[in-house]
This record gives structure tokens, sequence and C-alpha cells, in this order.
């Protein structure tokens, strides 16, 4: 069974962590377990930030940003099962 999901986006700041804390969100509210979740760009600058707008939206939801930075997509994710949701 697959049990690692990775969202994929360009640079990891708006669209690819917003899909993941709403999933997590999901998951979590229908007591799943054992699935990881996660977000990666594939030019996204590890130290780079979240988008604002992004983050000023996820601030009326479950789903906070504000405390995450863009990941880089790298080559560990292709040694471990993952769905890849681009």
């Amino acid at each position: 069974m697959i049990k690692n999901i990775l969202f994929v986006c360009t640079g990891n700041t708006c669209r690819s962590p917003m899909a993941e804390f709403m999933l997590k969100d999901a998951l979590k509210k229908k007591g799943v377990k054992g699935v990881r979740v996660a977000s990666a760009g594939l030019c996204a600058d590890e130290y780079g930030t979240i988008n604002e707008l992004a983050k000023k939206r996820s601030e009326k939801t479950a789903w906070r940003l504000e405390n995450s930075s863009p990941d880089r997509l790298t080559a560990e994710w292709w040694k471990k099962p993952t769905w890849f949701c681009a």
C-alpha cells in the first residue's frame, strides 16, 4: 500500500503546500493514520518563503502555512513507494 503522497509544483510556495495541508487536515478528520503527506517543488529555493497570499488564506483554516518553507524535490522520493500529485 502507498503510504507516501507528495504534491509537486514549481516552487513549493503556494499550490503544493496548500494541497499538502488540506489533505493532512482531511485525513486527520477521517481518522486515517500511517500516511505521510508532503510537498516539494522542482525549482524550490530552500531559503525562500511561502507565498504571502497563501499564508493569509491559511489563517482562516486549520492548515496553517506560516511556519512552512519551500522544499525541493530530491531523489529520496523516488526510492520509496509514493503517489506523486502534480
